[in-house]
């Protein structure tokens, strides 16, 4: 199966289609209001959405976090969160291509945790 794994863009378009399927693949629906504090507080160049040609299929992203270590030392952390796949693609190693891509974020932005 073929897919691409890229963040989403800032749109009303991207971003309904992005939260469905969160929705969907987690199997909730989500309260009044939620959906648009999620997208307020949204860091939409660290988004990963799997790409089934125009189909999105899976979600992921991540918060930049600071980690405090012993001696008040912080460091950068990217937080995961939101990773999910459709129930139709699962078993097709998207979620894992969508956390090997995460990792790479992270190593790229030199975040060590």
């Amino acid at each position: 199966m073929d897919f691409e794994i890229r963040p989403i863009a800032d749109t009303d378009d991207d971003w309904r289609r992005y939260w469905s399927v969160m929705e969907a693949a987690f199997g909730e629906t989500a309260a009044e209001g939620e959906a648009d504090e999620w997208r307020a507080g949204l860091e939409f160049d660290r988004t990963l959405a799997a790409f089934d040609g125009e189909r999105i299929v899976g979600t992921g992203g991540a918060y930049s976090m600071e980690l405090t270590l012993p001696g008040l030392t912080t460091v950068p952390a990217g937080g995961l969160t939101a990773i999910a796949v459709m129930p139709t693609h699962r078993r097709r190693g998207i979620l894992s291509a969508m956390i090997e891509r995460h990792l790479q974020d992270v190593e790229a932005r030199e975040e060590p945790v």
